[in-house]
């Protein structure tokens, strides 16, 4: 039985979020969530992934919560960077009501984003948020920063794979995720740089990188050739699942 996370990539098309010059939260976020969900596809097994955007569109609050209802997600988690004066900074978390689920996650996050670098500030309990009101799963809302803050900015540049891994790691441990066994990857999946790289090419030319397109490219055994041309050759085939919409196919 797969666990299904629903990672929401805040605001976008429309809706820039907060800004800073030329930066938008918008697309900090994007790049963030889409990092993340590959590398979880890549990492464990019984994980399927779903999103509320994948590329700069807009979706409503209320649209993202539904989505994720109808994806039946096991846990929902928004990705946001704050904004205020140009002085706040730090990480903190977002949620409607406790929980053990929701606690040992945001508990292990704060721990790892203080190593990083982030100031810790207190978590806030937020009754007025449709993605934590409308959502049927545990649902937490991260604020990874502030973007107006300097300091903040460089630490989401300079250790970004820290704050990939940070995520990664807490799903993995605290949502009950089962790690690919090393002697189960095969061929183009024979060390993890390869199966991230992997990922990353599938979902770029549209195609979805859960477990059931990744299990054929690795029977595919593309070591001896180059990867993009199994990919085509299975997609020549139709063998390929294109995402459906939620960006999720776990054989159901």
């Amino acid at each position: 039985m797969s666990v299904r996370i629903f990672l929401d990539a805040g605001h976008g098309g429309k809706d820039n979020g907060a800004t800073y010059g030329k930066r938008r939260e918008s697309d900090d976020v994007l790049r963030l969530v889409k990092a993340i969900g590959r590398k979880l596809e890549s990492t464990y097994s019984n994980v399927c992934v779903g999103y509320s955007r994948t590329s700069d569109i807009y979706e409503s609050p209320s649209k993202k919560a539904a989505d994720a209802n109808a994806f039946g997600a096991t846990y929902f988690f928004s990705f946001h960077r704050n904004s205020s004066n140009g002085k706040a900074k730090g990480w903190e978390t977002l949620y409607k009501s406790q929980s053990a689920r929701k606690d040992d996650v945001r508990y292990d996050l704060a721990a790892k984003m203080q190593q990083i670098g982030f100031v810790i500030r207190e978590d806030k309990q937020r009754n007025d948020l449709a993605v934590l009101n409308q959502t049927k799963m545990p649902a937490l809302l991260f604020e990874i920063g502030f973007i107006d803050n300097v300091s903040d900015n460089k630490i989401f540049d300079q250790k970004f794979d820290q704050i990939v891994d940070a995520f990664v790691d807490t799903f993995g441990r605290r949502c009950g995720l089962t790690k690919i066994k090393k002697d189960k990857k095969k061929g183009c999946f024979s060390n993890n740089k390869n199966a991230d790289n992997l990922s990353e090419f599938l979902h770029n030319r549209g195609y979805g990188a859960g477990e059931h397109n990744l299990r054929l490219i690795a029977t595919a055994n593309c070591e001896s050739k180059e990867v993009k041309d199994a990919l085509f050759e299975l997609a020549k085939k139709g063998n390929l699942r294109k995402p459906d919409g939620l960006n999720c196919w776990d054989g159901k």
